[in-house]
């Protein structure tokens, strides 16, 4: 092996940082998230359920009501994405302060950096790293809200003093998990941003759009397959009782 191939040789993978970035950086989140799409709903949604059953909402009664498809018209898409990005900046932050960025890049990429004073942890071959190795739990973590909310999942209360309360489940999953992703992830993009124009890369920094790109490409595939696979998620509704869905005219006298 010659000197230059050492040269350009990531010390934890063994691999160029292209090829890397095509096995751990594209390869591997699209077969992962469209895994844990199918099985994260399966097997962490009636989990929460029985949590928030015993936990979150004591008082409820859980029941379905009959929704139409949503899950592929472009408004739900849209949004979803935007959540999964979200919490997947989340994670990213949180892998970029574990890892080791002089052990995920090559000792070119390493001295480049090193020479203009830039701080290796912002090198889009370890942000793509980063991004590949967390992205399937982010969508996974997000699938879960959709099998709650496509199932039609709601749950209800009638209070002793005349007062009743009914809500989507669904709900109550997704302020949690979008509240913490949005404030993260809008923390760390400003933290990067703010790097780079105070080193004078502020063409640089745009690179993290293309690290949305690479994302956008992951998550076509994998939330297709969870829309034509896992459909009304009827597995969520057994033992549950169907509800009409309410109009105006019935809560008036």
């Amino acid at each position: 092996m010659t000197l230059n191939m050492l040269f350009s040789i990531v010390p934890a993978t063994g691999m160029s940082e292209d090829m890397q970035i095509i096995l751990l950086g594209i390869t591997l989140p699209i077969i992962g998230s469209i895994i844990t799409v199918l099985i994260f709903p399966r097997l962490l949604a009636p989990l929460f359920l029985k949590a928030k059953n015993k936990i979150l909402s004591k008082k409820y009664k859980d029941a379905f009501i009959l929704v139409k498809p949503r899950a592929l018209k472009g408004k739900v898409i849209a949004k979803r994405l935007i959540y999964v990005l979200a919490i997947s900046i989340v994670f990213l932050l949180l892998l970029v302060d574990l890892l080791d960025p002089t052990q995920w890049l090559d000792a070119g990429s390493l001295q480049s950096y090193a020479d203009q004073g830039i701080d290796p942890k912002y090198h889009i071959t370890f942000l793509l790293t980063c991004m590949g190795l967390m992205f399937p739990i982010g969508m996974g973590i997000w699938a879960i809200s959709w099998a709650i909310e496509d199932s039609g999942l709601v749950h209800y209360m009638f209070r002793e003093d005349g007062y009743y309360e009914i809500e989507p489940i669904h709900i109550r999953y997704t302020l949690y998990v979008k509240g913490f992703a949005s404030l993260a992830s809008l923390a760390f993009l400003f933290q990067y941003f703010y790097d780079n124009i105070l080193l004078d890369r502020f063409s640089d920094s745009l690179l993290v759009f293309a690290i949305l790109l690479v994302v956008v490409g992951i998550f076509v595939p994998a939330y297709f397959i969870y829309a034509k696979v896992m459909k009304s998620n009827d597995y969520l509704k057994k033992g549950l009782e169907e509800v009409k869905t309410l109009k105006e005219s019935d809560i008036k006298k």
